[in-house]
């Protein structure tokens, strides 16, 4: 028997390195798809008529709160599902529900896709969270210490002061 490991199977290796590239892109886009909306409200209110109120519930509520209901499924789905998988369907239907929010002709239409942009790019978070816990495990819980320390550090510092 050989004890070498496949390069799926290297903690931290090429392949873990690979994964957190492509992980990287993902959230170019997530965060591209998420703020398109800021970058173009006033065109986007000139074009469909709503008003700064409306831009702001398509921006922060009507996206946050699809955000925050369907990340808890999509979570538990990421721990008994292919995670890779559910990371590809994400990404192509927020894609799609923000290349169709192109396409709204309504403040109605235009929250609907939000809607759908949030529920897709729920499914990054905890499948990405858990895929970088298997390949880099030893180093999350390193520096995941360190921080603890250094937070804790901080605020023994900052509040003995007082």
């Amino acid at each position: 028997m050989s004890n070498t490991k496949s390069p799926e199977q290297e903690i931290g290796g090429r392949y873990a390195k690979y994964v957190l590239f492509v992980l990287v892109l993902v959230y170019v886009f997530n965060f591209i798809d998420r703020q398109i909306l800021s970058v173009l409200a006033e065109e986007i209110k000139a074009d469909i008529g709503i008003s700064d109120a409306e831009i702001g519930f398509l921006y922060g509520t009507a996206f946050a709160v699809f955000y925050a209901i369907f990340g808890i499924p999509l979570g538990r789905l990421a721990d008994v599902w292919i995670r890779s998988r559910l990371i590809s369907l994400g990404l192509l239907f927020w894609s799609v529900m923000t290349a169709m929010s192109g396409t709204a002709r309504s403040f109605g239409s235009l929250a609907v896709f939000r809607f759908g942009v949030g529920i897709g790019e729920a499914s990054a978070t905890p499948a990405a969270f858990s895929m970088l816990s298997d390949y880099f495990s030893q180093l999350y819980i390193t520096c995941k210490r360190k921080f603890k320390f250094e937070l804790e550090d901080v605020f023994t510092t900052k509040f003995s002061r007082l």
